[in-house]
């Protein structure tokens, strides 16, 4: 009777782990999985202005470099026939994943030093006329304002003959983000 209740839990074991994994493939395969996983990515796309936002997309920039420098190493591309095919595009995948991890070294690491202080509200103020105003670019959301040596990254839009008004403006010390922005009369 022992042995038979043991026999009958291993195979209820085997049976539970295969339709595990099985459940875990097909989630894994399917689009809707995807689609959750990428919709936050998709969503901040349209509301960089924000800098929770702009933190998500960035943290994303960082794991798709990520997973495709695990995917350059680990994957061994069996459906890619041709062996030179499969190492250049293991080759070229690993670099553009080295390039991602740059890319967020270089542009967002310092929005990730700045959320002790967006949580503190611990801004750093700078007042006065802006030295330069970059143009307005429809490829890009922020705006470069130079106010008294300091270049700052606005979402806040400028026009660029408006060198001679005053401005405050409360921004993130290692981001140079601007929070808030006023003209003052």
């Amino acid at each position: 009777m022992k042995n038979v209740t043991i026999h009958k839990a291993k195979e209820w074991s085997v049976r539970y782990h295969n339709n595990r994994s099985l459940m875990m493939r097909r989630l894994f395969k399917s689009n809707i999985f995807g689609a959750i996983i990428m919709a936050p990515f998709f969503i901040s796309m349209f509301f960089m202005e924000h800098f929770w936002f702009w933190l998500t997309f960035s943290f994303y920039i960082l794991l798709f470099g990520i997973l495709l420098i695990i995917l350059g190493f680990v994957s061994r591309m069996q459906k890619i026939e041709s062996s030179i095919k499969r190492l250049l595009t293991r080759i070229v995948v690993t670099i553009t994943g080295i390039g991602l991890v740059i890319f967020f070294t270089l542009v967002f690491s310092s929005g990730f030093l700045d959320i002790p202080a967006y949580l503190s509200k611990d801004y750093k103020v700078i007042r006065g006329k802006p030295d330069y105003i970059s143009s307005i670019h429809s490829k890009s959301v922020f705006q470069t304002i130079e106010i008294n040596n300091i270049s700052l990254k606005s979402v806040y839009i400028i026009p660029e003959d408006n060198s001679f008004i005053e401005y405050k403006a409360y921004y993130l010390p290692n981001s140079k983000y601007v929070i808030k922005l006023f003209e003052i009369n």
